[in-house]
Parts: C-alpha cells; structure tokens; sequence
C-alpha cells in the first residue's frame, strides 16, 4: 500500500470514528439489583494524538524525495563536490521539515531521531555533528542561526523575517485589523501561520513596520504597535 493510500485510509478511519461531541453517551442503560434505571454513564472520548501524528508524518513522507531512503545519504561525502550536493540536499529537507511542521526553531537532539533525519529501517541518522554542519552552511545564506554558542537550537528561515512581515500586513489588512491596536500577543493569538514566530521574530518585524512608516510603537517595551495610514 502506497503512503498516500494510508493517507488516506487513516483519514477516513477517523471520520468512521469522529463524533460531534467528545462526549458520548452509553447506548445501554445499567439496572440496579432494584429494578431501577440508572441514568445514562456519560464518557469522555478522548482523540488520539497519535493517529492524528501518523497521518501528518505519513503526509510529510509522501511529499520527501526518494534519496531519503537511501543508506548512503547518512553517511557524510569526502569529496568536496559531493559534500557540497550532499549538504544541498539536506538542507532543503530541513526546511522543508521545518515549513510543514511551521517548527521555526529545531533542536538538533531531537531533530536527529525523527524521520527523515533517521532511516526508518536502517534506523541510522545523521550524527550532531552533521546537523551542525548542514546548519552551519545554511547560516551562512541566511537560511538559520543558531541561538546560542552550543549550537544545539537554531533558528530556521524557511520564510524571511521581510516575507513574514510583507505577510502579516496583508493578512491584517484583509481581516481588518490594521485599524486597532496590537499587542504582541494578540499577534500570537491570532491561529495564523506566522502566528508561532519565535518573540525576536516579531520584534524584528514590527522594527520594519516602523521604520517603513507603516506602524509605531505605542509602549516603550516595544512589544505594541499601530499602523499608520
């Protein structure tokens, strides 16, 4: 069976089993030893996160390319010319790992033991140092930084802080909230893509919203902004 044939088995297993309210009632009634009706047991239907985890991870699979698979895409090329293949091609994998899952920071401990970074039958992964490596040279085009000097959690730009900003206006500007008063955590609150961004992320944008004249700040934290028409 094929990964998008899973897909979508999963998919429709849980619209089999998906009811409009979390809680449902017992379809049986209990009797006591008197003869007398209890009243209906109510129980809690809990979702399975991890049902809902394998569909996404089985979607991401689908969308990977087919070297992923391949033994030798662990192991770290000598020749220069292949090195440098070799990083291009983990590199758009990262990001691409990144977008899908909207994870804007990565820790590279526990990046290592999730596919694609760990052959699902192999079980061999990339090594610490690989990562860094990889992400090293993704610093340096302005792809991710790191965000301290241990190189364990780092930043990743599969969007730039300018695209994320050029986003954010528009997606304010249709919804109509270019006219209030923003907090930086009602941005964070809003269920919108960027909505995750790491804190540094918005101040770096509401840097550019002031500098471009198209906002200011309303408190000296900095952490509140209004757009200017």
């Amino acid at each position: 069976m094929s990964i998008r044939e899973k897909v979508r088995k999963k998919q429709e297993e849980l619209k089999e089993d998906s009811a409009p309210s979390i809680v449902e009632e017992k379809i049986e009634e209990k009797t006591s030893t008197e003869g007398t009706k209890t009243k209906p047991e109510k129980v809690e239907k809990k979702e399975s996160k991890t049902e809902n985890q394998e569909i996404k991870e089985l979607s991401f699979e689908d969308t990977l390319p087919a070297w992923v698979n391949k033994p030798w895409m662990f192991v770290t090329p000598k020749k220069e010319a292949q090195k440098d293949s070799w990083v291009d091609s983990w590199k758009l994998v990262i990001l691409d790992f990144s977008k899908f899952y909207t994870q804007h920071i990565i820790n590279i401990y526990e990046v290592r033991k999730k596919h694609p970074f760990t052959h699902k039958d192999t079980k061999r992964s990339l090594k610490d140092d690989q990562l860094v490596f990889i992400i090293d040279k993704m610093q340096e085009e302005g792809l991710a930084k790191w965000l301290s000097s241990k190189k364990i959690r780092a930043r990743i730009y599969y969007k730039t802080i300018e695209q994320w900003a050029e986003e954010i206006y528009n997606d304010l500007f249709e919804s109509g909230k270019l006219v209030e008063v923003l907090t930086l955590q009602e941005f964070k609150l809003m269920n919108k893509e960027w909505s995750n961004l790491p804190d540094a992320d918005f101040q770096e944008i509401f840097k550019l919203f002031v500098e471009a004249k198209k906002a200011k700040y309303v408190t000296k934290e900095r952490d509140t902004i209004q757009f200017i028409f």
